[in-house]
């Protein structure tokens, strides 16, 4: 199987570099060099054993799990990695060509998984709400989605992540590839293979590096979470999507219309 077969197997699949790692043995930073085009004559063996971990089962069943091969098995995704696993640092993080569904959570990495249709006009929707509150009243923050965030590149707690939506206000730890430390607020949309990670770890990680306000929206019970880490005495707040909120960092002089989003939700999309 040529490298260009690979590639479009592992597309069809949706499986991410991390997880074709796991299936085949071959470390990440040889798959991504071999994937990104840097390694120039990968060797056969090397190749033929990311075929075998891409065509077992597990893999198909993943796929499967994950909406990318028909099935009627359920869609709810693979659980997180063995955490007996290798620690990996933040260089090989770096290295995972530009669009990978990972993060690095303490040496560990975490498969993001696929982003439906419904977290993503989420995510574009409130974007778009507060780029353009931003703008009109000439502010200087700039609001971005899917930038990464260099935490920490210690050997062994590595952290690198990767938030749905974010603002940032000192330009001073904005660099080409990534953001240096944490932004003034960060917003995660929950999906039923990140809940556990984006409301227990990546929680503690924003409120341990500086984030101001951390949003979490969850589409399934329908709900607003609101950590305001500026004054945590009622920590979190939780609210359902109807009305609006101001951001605290900005002293409700930004607001989220939140009926768009239920709307977003209810939608009644085919299968």
């Amino acid at each position: 199987m040529t490298l260009h077969e690979i590639l479009a197997l592992k597309d069809s699949l949706g499986i991410s570099i991390v997880n074709t790692s796991r299936l085949s043995g071959v470390p990440v930073i040889t798959i991504a060099k071999i994937f990104s085009g840097e390694t120039e004559h990968p060797r056969q063996v090397t190749l033929d054993a990311i075929e075998r971990g891409l065509r077992s089962p597990e893999a198909i069943s993943y796929s499967k799990k994950f909406g990318y091969l028909n099935s009627s098995e359920g869609t709810s995704p693979k659980k997180n990695f063995d955490p007996d696993q290798e620690f990996h640092t933040y260089e090989e993080f770096e290295a995972l060509p530009e669009g990978s569904r990972v993060e690095l959570i303490d040496g560990r990495f975490y498969d993001m998984g696929a982003p439906t249709p419904v977290h993503q006009q989420i995510i574009d929707e409130i974007h778009f709400q507060i780029r353009s509150q931003i703008k009109e009243k000439g502010g200087k923050c700039r609001p971005m989605s899917g930038i990464a965030l260099q935490l920490d590149r210690s050997e062994r707690n590595g952290t690198g992540l990767i938030p749905d939506f974010v603002i940032i206000c000192d330009k001073t730890n904005l660099h080409k590839k990534s953001f240096h430390g944490v932004p003034e607020f960060v917003l995660e949309v929950l999906s039923p293979s990140n809940r556990k990670i984006d409301l227990g770890i990546k929680m503690l990680k924003y409120q341990q590096y500086g984030a101001k306000e951390y949003w979490i929206v969850d589409p399934v019970k329908e709900r607003l979470i609101i950590y305001n880490f500026m004054d945590d005495s009622e920590n979190p707040i939780v609210l359902p999507l109807t009305g609006s909120r101001g951001l605290a960092f900005y002293q409700g002089a930004i607001s989220v219309d939140l009926h768009p989003i239920r709307g977003i939700i209810s939608e009644d999309l085919p299968d």
